[in-house]
């Protein structure tokens, strides 16, 4: 599965878990926050590729990435908010095997301020194998 296919199974897969739960800032899409309300962005970091098997005839082929969320929360709301939607958010790809790509358990990675937001920012790895 190329990074394209992998792409449109992880996008697919959170667009539908995450439902209604705050409006999604897609990746190079444009998105203008409406002020005082929550919502969250997704990226996909794809990382490197490795081949699996050595003297076979069919080669295999590991893709590695990263899911980046970052939930946005206003500022001075308290984070009680940000955090029940970063288990929500970590929860949708939790031990996860989807269409192929397996997903290990997320984590906050970071929290950031910023003018009138404040967030968490979270990771989720994931890799997929390919036979060639």
């Amino acid at each position: 599965m190329d990074y394209a296919a992998q792409r449109v199974v992880i996008e697919s897969a959170f667009s539908t878990s995450w439902a209604t739960a705050t409006p999604i800032a897609w990746e190079n899409v444009a998105y203008e926050p409406t002020p005082s309300t929550q919502f969250v962005s997704l990226r996909i970091l794809p990382s490197n590729v490795n081949r699996r098997n050595i003297g076979q005839a069919n080669a295999l082929y590991r893709y590695f990435g990263i899911v980046e969320i970052v939930i946005y929360v206003p500022k001075n709301t308290g984070m009680a908010t940000a955090y029940d939607l970063a288990d929500r958010a970590i929860a949708i790809f939790r031990d996860n095997n989807l269409d192929s790509v397996h997903f290990r358990e997320g984590k906050i990675q970071d929290k950031f301020d910023m003018e009138e937001w404040v967030g968490i920012i979270i990771t989720v790895p994931y890799f997929n194998d390919e036979i060639t």
